[in-house]
Order: C-alpha cells, then structure tokens, then sequence
C-alpha cells in the first residue's frame, strides 16, 4: 500500500540585504584608530607618526572599497567615504604638525645663521 504524499518544496531564498563590505569596515576603523592615535600624540610624538600612515591606509581602503562596492553591490558607502575623510583629516592634521615642528627648529637657527652672516661683513 503505497500513498501519494504531495511533494517536499523547499522555502523559496531570500537574498535578504547586501552585506556590509569589509574594506569599507577597514577603512572606517583605521579613520577612527587614527584619530586616537593622533590625541595621544600630544604626550608621545611617535603616534602622530603612526596616525598619519593610518590615515593613509584609511584613504586607500576607502577608494579600493567603493571601487568593490560598485562591482559587487555591497553596501557601505558612508562607511568608506567616513573613513577616507578622517583620514585625509588625519594627513593634513600631520603635515601641519610637522611643518610647524620644523619652521620652530629651523626659523630660530636661520637667524643666528644669517646674524652670524652679518657681523662678519662688518
């Protein structure tokens, strides 16, 4: 005795949402870390160095995630585009430090320099 069970259908998929994409996590992460590395640089100047190849590499993860999202229709955009402000912040913040650094040693011993220049052509 044989019965006609109706056939098994399994659910349909469901794609739900498009995942977040991990190098705009990256990226948005390194913009954060580098900003806290940049506070604690007040105290120890080796973490602006630190800060400012994190803000790099937040810049390059940036771009290199939205080119991935574009292809791949992976959300994150705000995460990526966050992360490359920040660090594009972080450089310019850097950069500035250190030419500041450099016009405080440099300025004062130009002008002993050129006092120097000076009183030897009198």
């Amino acid at each position: 005795m044989q019965t006609d069970l109706p056939p098994v259908v399994p659910p349909p998929y469901s794609a739900g949402e498009p995942k977040n994409n991990a190098m705009a996590m990256v990226s948005l992460g390194l913009g954060i870390g580098g900003f806290l590395f940049l506070c604690v640089s007040v105290v120890f100047a080796i973490c602006a160095c630190v800060s400012g190849l994190m803000g790099i590499a937040a810049l390059v993860t940036g771009y290199m995630a939205r080119q991935q999202m574009q292809t791949s229709g992976e959300q994150g955009n705000g995460m990526a585009i966050t992360g490359m402000i920040l660090g594009g912040l972080q450089i310019i913040i850097v950069t500035c430090g250190v030419i500041f650094t450099l016009l405080i040693v440099i300025v004062p011993s130009i002008g002993e320099i050129f006092k120097g220049l000076l009183s030897g052509l009198k």
